[in-house]
């Protein structure tokens, strides 16, 4: 996922104001946002509650003295300081990768606890839905079996996770997009091994898969305390 202007109506205004909130406080070091000078807000037809509200959800912003400031995820982002990094080197590339990956899987959890109950499923995109499916199965799995996260996995075992979830039509259009073949950006994966049919992720989510199970370790020790 990139920080452009979706094909996705329903994401438009929630993935571009994201992207301009978070962009401004890691890259333009600000700490104080007036609402009123957000630009993106002006090209969505959602309300502006509507936004503030999952932005606040995803953890990304405050609110304080009716101005925005950084979120808990920001504020970490904030640490990175991109902006002391010039962008054609690959630590300003790794780091981007990984502000926009957060920014997609922060939403994507946003949606999905505003919104995915609703019957229907509301705003929260099918497709949004699979890809934490598939990433959460990915998790669960290396867990079960005592082993570090496998970043390879079986075409068909992709299939057999999201078929509920994605029409085939659905499921070739999410490997294409994670693959880079739309439009040569890579997304999930480095490669696709077409002689043993297997997905293999990239190394950034790989890393933070292992990030999100140790946090989950970390819970689970503390409730057992």
């Amino acid at each position: 996922m990139s920080c452009h202007p979706t094909r996705n109506t329903t994401l438009f205004g929630y993935l571009n104001t994201a992207c301009e909130l978070t962009f401004a406080f890691v890259l333009g070091r600000e700490r104080r946002i007036a609402v009123s000078d957000l630009k993106e807000m002006n090209y969505t037809r959602l309300t502006e509650a509507e936004i503030l509200r999952l932005m606040q959800t995803a953890l990304l912003v405050r609110i304080h003295d009716g101005a925005l400031i950084p979120g808990p995820i920001t504020e970490k982002l904030y640490a990175l300081r991109m902006e002391e990094t010039r962008i054609r080197t690959p630590e300003f590339q790794a780091a981007m990768a990984q502000t926009i990956g957060v920014i997609a899987v922060a939403l994507t959890k946003a949606l999905f606890d505003l919104y995915g109950m609703e019957e229907g499923g509301g705003r929260f995109p099918r497709s949004a839905m699979a890809i934490l499916h598939l990433l959460a199965a990915l998790v669960i799995e290396a867990d079960e079996n005592g082993r570090p996260i496998d970043p390879h996995l079986a075409y068909n075992r992709f299939l057999d996770l999201t078929h509920k979830m994605l029409t085939p039509r659905q499921q070739r259009f999410a490997v294409y997009q994670f693959v880079s073949i739309a439009d040569g950006r890579a997304r999930l994966l480095k490669d696709f091994d077409s002689r043993t049919s297997e997905l293999i992720f990239d190394d950034v989510v790989v890393n933070f898969l292992e990030r999100i199970r140790e946090l989950i370790r970390e819970r689970e020790r503390g409730r057992a305390a």
